[in-house]
């Protein structure tokens, strides 16, 4: 079922999580191995809130899938479902910032399985620390992190560097003028 634009940031806020983007790419993969056919429920949700009605087979052992009225609907649903006691290893996966670099998996890839999103529970378990399944592609899961990192020094050099020593520089003046108009001491 195609998502709508912000559905993973509207999730995210909703039930109080950590929005990073690693947590953004773990929601957005998790929505494409669920394929869910349920209107306004971008993965598989089983938590009832007014208006939903039941959409297909049940294929969670949470409950019924529903299809909500609305976005806000759904994103509420996960809100109830997420914080539910039996996704606390799920919830804490996800609010560690990075579930692609939590020291086991194990727990949260049973609470998937349980929630019915068996396809994204395997292909979390596979998934390298940087969010993705690598393949013959070529590269490693380093390099694409190598990227950031020049991007993010290149923007701290092209941005934040001249703003720091335009500040420097003020601060200096500043100083100068000051001891200038100090009196002064003679030896």
């Amino acid at each position: 079922m195609p998502t709508w634009d912000g559905w993973i940031i509207q999730f995210l806020n909703r039930a109080h999580i950590l929005n990073t983007p690693p947590v953004q790419t773990f929601m957005r993969e998790w929505a494409a191995h669920d394929n869910n056919p349920c209107r306004n429920a971008p993965i598989v949700l089983s938590a009832f809130v007014s208006g939903a009605t039941r959409c297909g087979a049940t294929v969670t052992d949470f409950g019924f899938t529903y299809k909500y009225p609305s976005h806000d609907a759904a994103a509420h649903a996960f809100q109830i479902e997420i914080h539910n006691t039996r996704a606390k290893a799920l919830l804490d996966v996800l609010n560690s910032g990075n579930p692609f670099q939590v020291p086991s998996r194990d727990a949260a890839v049973s609470v998937l399985k349980h929630w019915g999103s068996p396809a994204f529970a395997a292909w979390y378990q596979n998934a390298n620390s940087d969010g993705t399944t690598g393949g013959g592609k070529g590269g490693g899961g380093k390099s694409s992190r190598t990227h950031s990192g020049w991007t993010d020094l290149r923007r701290s050099v092209n941005k934040h560097l001249p703003a720091t020593l335009r500040t420097s520089q003020h601060n200096v003046h500043a100083a100068l003028r000051s001891l200038s108009h100090a009196r002064k001491v003679k030896l």
